[in-house]
This record gives structure tokens, sequence and C-alpha cells, in this order.
């Protein structure tokens, strides 16, 4: 199927934010999900924060290709993130996501 043959890449990421600069970094948070979610091939961008701790975000996105993740994710916005690494308060995770067939 033509579901199988997509390379779609689909990233977590988990921000635990200082609760200090929570405002500061969701404003950047959102113009980064924004930007991101404009792009053509941004399938989906959503912003969760955990159910019991409001300071712990959750970023999920799936990109259609890997170039567009890179140029969307690594090289622009990890940076504004990185930049501002003292709004959080403990190291940034992410992970990738393989879909298993079901």
């Amino acid at each position: 199927s033509t579901l199988m043959n997509t390379r779609e890449i689909i990233v977590v990421v988990q921000l635990r934010l200082d609760a200090n600069h929570r405002d500061e970094f969701l404003r950047t948070l959102y113009d980064i999900v924004e930007r991101s979610r404009i792009a053509p091939e941004c399938l989906s961008y959503e912003l969760f924060s955990r159910a019991e701790d409001e300071n712990t975000l959750v970023l999920f996105q799936m990109w259609s290709t890997r170039e567009a993740f890179e140029q969307n994710w690594l090289y622009t916005d990890l940076p504004r993130i990185n930049t501002n690494s003292h709004w959080l308060a403990a190291a940034m995770e992410s992970w990738e996501l393989l879909q298993l067939p079901l």
C-alpha cells in the first residue's frame, strides 16, 4: 500500500520548563508551532502539557520527509530553543517514532 511506502518522520520532544519563564517560553513555542504548521511538508504539529505537570510540555511533530524535518526543526527551530535553554528546568529530550504495521 502507499501507506507503507511513505517515509514520514514522527518526532516527540519533551521540554521541562522553568516555571519562572513559562510565559516567555510558550510565546516562543507558539511562534514555532504556527510557523511549522504552514510548512507544506508538515503533516501534524501539536503541543501538549503533561496532565500531572503543566510545566512539562510535549511537542508531537510529523513530517512528510526527513529533509523537511531537518530544515524546519533541526536547523531553524531547535537553535531558537537552545539559545534560550535557561528557560528549561532540564535537558530537552527527543525521540523518533517508527510506525509499526498493524
